[in-house]
């Protein structure tokens, strides 16, 4: 392969490049559809797990230095061997794509449509509801709830993108096994399936979890707003602090109630 293939690209305005580079911004990812995915665990896990039959790869970004056997390695071990998937970056482009900073290959993969909702269904078991806008955050509690059995997180308008780079490390692509749906209004009517984690609740620890409930946490720092407010709340006693990082405080209600129903 010469230097003016196709395949090795070694400019920032190739346009391909530039939509790689986009897809660092959620605005990148909803308008191309793609997402990045980086991490050599993360990639084989994608591959060995079969999560790529619902992400569908649409290319792979190999940095410059990556040796010839290795990668042919790869890609065997990985059975993806067309060469019209691989493309060869230069070091400094490929370090910009590169959010794991491993220097391994990285994922292109095609980003699922948002199922989008006005209302609420009837919850089946514990279902999360995340205003979370840091990544790490979401990544970090996602990745929590999936170990835990629950399949649903619901979140509100102005939360993160579950496919930003930071949420799917933090999350160890635990976010690529999780239902979620995307809720487009403010104006919802809460009944007695929706509890509300908040300083002013009832103790978790007195606290008689219902099987199928969805339960709301608050942003970091600012709790519950109002047009979530619940009826039903829940609180979580603590000494010598204000409050919780919302990633514990939602890992620790997740594990009260999987205490419940979920024992491991």
């Amino acid at each position: 392969m010469t230097n003016d293939s196709p395949f090795i690209i070694s400019s920032a305005q190739n346009a391909k490049y530039k939509t790689w580079e986009s897809l660092l911004t959620r605005k990148g990812r909803k308008k191309e559809g793609l997402f990045l995915l980086s991490g050599e665990k993360i990639l084989n896990d994608f591959i060995s797990e079969k999560i790529a039959s619902r992400f569908p790869i649409k290319s792979i970004l190999v940095p410059k230095n990556f040796s010839g056997d290795k990668l042919a390695t790869l890609k065997k071990k990985w059975s993806l061997e067309s060469p019209n998937l691989y493309f060869t970056l230069d070091s400094l482009l490929f370090k910009e794509l590169d959010s794991a900073g491993t220097d391994f290959p990285v994922f292109v993969c095609e980003k699922p449509k948002e199922t989008a909702s006005q209302q609420l269904k009837a919850p089946i078991g514990l279902e999360l509801v995340l205003p979370l806008t840091d990544p790490a955050n979401m990544g970090a509690l996602c990745r929590t709830a999936l170990s835990f059995n629950v399949n649903t997180v619901i979140l509100t308008p102005g939360a993160c993108d579950p496919y930003h780079p930071k949420a799917l490390r933090a999350s160890s692509g635990g976010t690529l096994k999780l239902n979620f749906i995307h809720l487009t209004t403010n104006d919802l009517t809460l009944n007695e399936h929706d509890f509300g984690l908040d300083l002013d609740g009832e103790n978790i620890y007195k606290f008689e979890w219902p099987k199928n409930l969805r339960m709301w946490l608050g942003e970091e720092g600012q709790g519950l707003k109002n047009s979530f407010l619940a009826k039903n709340k829940i609180y979580i006693p603590i000494n010598g602090m204000e409050s919780l990082n919302a990633t514990v405080a939602g890992s620790i209600a997740i594990f009260s109630y999987s205490q419940r129903f979920h024992k491991i």
